[in-house]
């Protein structure tokens, strides 16, 4: 999974850390493309979401990631982001581990020279996105 949603700015991140997002109810299982919402409990979501870069039903679709949208294009993007890290830049809000991220933003993730970051995203809707 590639997990991004965290600010860089130390300030933004924490006044972004405790406003949670309710469960939305499932549309989309948690197949190859899919991005949904991490969460540490039930109604808990923040600005965390994650690429399913595998099929991941099996093991998500029986909690609360319900996913929220779906790469059109681009997975070979998502597919290339460096995954050597594993859970040492931060880990999943789970793990309990990504207080410096939130303390420290940027700074303390070029600590991790290989690290992507996504400069820029765009989110069409299923009318237009055929035509773009």
């Amino acid at each position: 999974m590639g997990t991004v949603g965290i600010a860089g700015d130390p300030v933004i991140a924490q006044a972004w850390r405790a406003q949670n997002i309710p469960d939305d109810p499932r549309v989309l299982e948690n197949t190859r493309g899919t991005v949904a919402f991490a969460f540490k409990e039930p109604n808990g979501r923040t600005t965390q979401v994650f690429i399913n870069l595998a099929d991941n039903r099996t093991t998500h679709d029986d909690e609360p990631f319900v996913p929220i949208a779906r790469v059109v294009r681009g997975m070979d993007v998502a597919d290339a982001l460096y995954a050597g890290y594993g859970e040492k830049a931060g880990g999943g809000i789970r793990a309990g581990k990504q207080d410096p991220v939130f303390a420290k933003g940027n700074a303390y993730l070029r600590r991790f020279p290989k690290l992507d970051y996504i400069k820029r995203a765009s989110i069409y809707n299923e009318e237009n996105v055929h035509t773009k």
